[in-house]
């Protein structure tokens, strides 16, 4: 009797009744695609990607990374100019 219930029950209301799950302490957690990493530092690739200094600027990215978790003040201007620094190509003199 119940299943008939639901079955005929709009969507929207049905997703407001809680779940057995969600009663024992469980909701469902987003799940994303893994992303290739770099070995040595562990930042994803895309990121790295360009860059004349891999190293400096995973080092840069952890950095940013660990004050933004810990609440911390971060540089925008100094993180944004380090991270246009790390991509541009040096001039050609002639």
């Amino acid at each position: 009797m119940v299943k008939i219930v639901f079955a005929m029950m709009d969507r929207s209301i049905m997703n407001r009744f809680v779940t057995d799950r969600q009663v024992a302490g469980h909701s469902k957690k987003r799940k994303f695609r893994k992303v290739a990493k770099d070995k040595k530092t562990g930042v994803p690739k895309k990121y790295l990607s360009g860059s004349k200094n891999a190293a400096k600027k995973a080092a840069e990215i952890k950095r940013t990374a660990e004050r933004y978790r810990k609440g911390l003040p971060i540089d925008v201007k100094k993180v944004s100019a380090s991270r246009v620094a790390q991509g541009k190509k040096k001039k050609r003199s002639s």
